[in-house]
């Protein structure tokens, strides 16, 4: 889920660069959310494409494999090009990068 809010940061970032104004930099690629989209975002449920996926944070993974005694036994960050958030991300748009979590978990 930080990595969908980074890539937003970004975007908005993006945005005022090329001139857009501060207010509508912020709003970019936000369309007013119903209450129930809301709820959804607080859950991490984002759209990729068109379609819900569940995005976690990296305690939340652990603590939910945790209560299903799962330890976590390794987790590292995978990082990925901008390329694969945005069409033509600009050349400037280096680090930090969108990622997600791997994790190694043993089931007792």
């Amino acid at each position: 889920l930080e990595s969908v809010m980074l890539t937003h940061s970004r975007l908005v970032e993006w945005n005022l660069k090329e001139g857009v104004s501060p207010s509508r930099a912020a709003s970019a690629r936000f369309a007013r959310i119903s209450i129930k989209e809301a709820r959804r975002l607080r859950a991490g449920i984002v759209n990729v494409d068109n379609v819900p996926h569940k995005h976690f944070l990296k305690e939340e993974i652990c603590h939910s494999l945790e209560k299903r005694k799962m330890p976590v036994v390794k987790i590292e960050k995978i990082e990925y090009p901008w390329h694969s958030e945005f069409e033509d991300p600009p050349g400037w748009m280096q680090s930090p990068y969108p990622w997600d979590w791997l994790l190694i978990a043993r089931k007792a």
